[in-house]
């Protein structure tokens, strides 16, 4: 006989699923917001398209900190220059891909000029990190 709570209890039905979606968070528990963190945000720099061509030119992606002024937006932003070797296929043959902030409490990418990067794959990654983080509630 199993009893409840008998770790040899099967669910079935809706009752599994809540279950199984609440696992590892305690009952009741709210979900509290965190701001990303750098290497999520150098994941999202990946997913830009120009990065994403570059890859599939076979190209190494490299990614250094970027402060784009006197104002400290540090504790919002999380701001790089992404590059590209070999550099070829990009404006000034130099291998400048871009200057990119990502919004550590959003996940939404943006160039130099305040444009929102768009693609598939960064909404995707970015409602991921909206859920993992507990943002945007």
């Amino acid at each position: 006989m199993i009893f409840p709570g008998s770790p040899r209890l099967l669910l079935a039905g809706p009752i599994a699923a809540a279950v199984l979606a609440s696992a590892g968070q305690p009952a009741g528990a709210a979900c509290t917001p965190r701001p990303l963190a750098r290497q999520e945000a150098i994941a999202a720099l990946r997913l830009v398209p120009d990065a994403v061509l570059a890859r599939r030119e076979r190209a190494t992606l490299a990614v250094s900190s970027w402060r784009p002024g006197p104002i400290q937006t540090g504790h919002l932003y999380w701001s790089f220059m992404l590059m590209r070797e070999p550099p070829d296929h990009t404006l000034l043959e130099n291998g400048l891909i871009g200057y990119f902030s990502v919004d550590r409490r959003t996940a939404r990418v943006t160039d130099v000029n305040s444009n929102a990067v768009e693609s598939a794959a960064l909404d995707r990654y970015r409602r991921r990190m909206l859920r993992t983080h507990c943002l945007g509630r």
